[in-house]
């Protein structure tokens, strides 16, 4: 049975590859453009991947983080994704609710680093 990812970005191009990606690795692909809209997916959605972008629009990656955390809704596997260079021991110190992230994931990334993030957390 394939796995379902949910793709959160605000940058129609990058839903669009990512869909195209994970689509070639049998996932099942559901894609939000903004965080409000992908709490409501998951909250309603059986989903085993999160794919989340940090910069967006009207709720940002950390702000959909941090609702994660406090609504206690992770049971699922999340790869945060980031235009900024940082290492997620940086995050975590950061903020408590980034130890929700299996994955960081740097912009720009390609094929071989989705694959290797998702071996990772496998």
């Amino acid at each position: 049975m394939s796995k379902t990812v949910l793709i959160v970005d605000d940058e129609k191009e990058i839903l669009d590859v990512l869909t195209m990606i994970f689509e070639s690795l049998d996932y099942k692909c559901l894609t939000a453009e903004n965080g409000e809209e992908a709490l409501k997916k998951i909250k309603v959605k059986d989903i085993d991947l999160l794919i989340l972008d940090n910069m967006m629009p009207q709720m940002s990656g950390e702000e959909v983080l941090e609702t994660i955390h406090r609504e206690k809704l992770k049971n699922f596997k999340i790869i945060f994704s980031s235009g900024q260079t940082m290492s997620l021991l940086q995050l975590v110190n950061e903020k408590e609710y980034f130890v929700n992230i299996d994955y960081l994931l740097n912009k720009p990334f390609n094929i071989d680093k989705i694959k290797e993030a998702l071996e990772e957390i496998d």
